[in-house]
């Protein structure tokens, strides 16, 4: 119900109207690419006018001849559900921590999975040690599934408390680890999938995805491919563990709501209130 608010009053604050052709200072050699994660960073749940701040230092921050990209756990189908106007704000897309990228038309730059065997072995073995404790969501053609038919881009396994998520984290990473990795989300609730029997049983899940996947070898591969010719300046923000990576390699900064492990992971001085202030203070050097 929550989310449903939120969806709905992002909805009259960003009016669905075409999209904004931005017209950019032509400084490449010295524009700058900034890398946010979205949930409870650029998109702080509980305070949609600090959103909506975000967003307009965004276009700011674009029109002066820089890139935004979103690095996100997230689908396409669950980002367009909390913010059906993403493409007027965002030059590249990262997905489902690093296993999906799209450019700001919708076009798949990459994409890597876990075979459907793998998957399903991976489900068995956290079946098997972890009886009755667990719900499965599955990944793939840019949405949530109940069934596991395909390779996926995502294996979400779902866990009633986050002691029994690293349980299952560290027993996937001893069998698994040179095939997958991994991401405990620590407090979570099921909101986007009504399949699951008694979804209050569950409060938080580890996600799983391919090796190639993660948010920092996905900023490398864009590097390789289209950063290095646009910009000299690669610079991230997070607030969670599966930014860390991300954070550590690519001039990280972390808002003050992140977890501890995020502000441990960053340098002194680069933790800021808002994806708003980090713009506007980088534009100011």
């Amino acid at each position: 119900m929550l989310s449903k608010y939120f969806t709905n009053l992002i909805t009259l604050i960003l009016p669905k109207k075409p999209r904004i052709l931005l017209i950019r200072k032509k400084c490449y050699n010295e524009s700058m690419i900034v890398v946010s994660d979205f949930d409870n960073t650029l998109y702080p749940h509980a305070n949609i006018p600090q959103f909506q701040a975000n967003l307009n230092m965004v276009q700011k921050f674009r029109q002066s001849g820089n890139l935004f990209c979103l690095a996100s756990g997230r689908n396409i189908s669950s980002l367009t559900r909390i913010w059906p106007e993403y493409e007027q704000y965002l030059d590249y897309i990262i997905l489902e921590n690093g296993a999906t990228c799209l450019n700001n038309d919708g076009k798949l730059l990459f994409q890597y999975s876990i075979e459907k065997s793998i998957a399903q072995s991976i489900c068995q073995t956290i079946s098997d040690n972890f009886p009755n404790s667990t719900a499965f969501v599955y990944y793939y053609k840019a949405k949530e599934w109940p069934n596991l038919d395909c390779d996926v881009t995502k294996l979400r396994c779902w866990a009633a408390d986050s002691m029994v998520g690293e349980k299952i984290l560290q027993n996937v990473k001893s069998e698994y680890s040179d095939l997958v990795q991994l991401f405990l989300e620590k407090h979570a609730q099921i909101t986007s999938v009504d399949w699951i029997i008694e979804p209050t049983r569950y409060h938080a899940f580890i996600d799983i995805m391919s090796i190639e996947a993660g948010k920092a070898n996905a900023i490398k591969r864009l590097d390789s491919s289209s950063f290095s010719k646009l910009a000299t300046r690669t610079i991230t923000i997070g607030d969670d563990t599966n930014d860390i990576d991300m954070l550590k390699r690519y001039d990280g900064y972390a808002v003050k709501a992140a977890v501890p492990e995020v502000i441990a992971s960053i340098k002194p001085g680069h933790i800021v209130n808002s994806v708003a202030e980090l713009l506007q203070s980088i534009m100011s050097e």
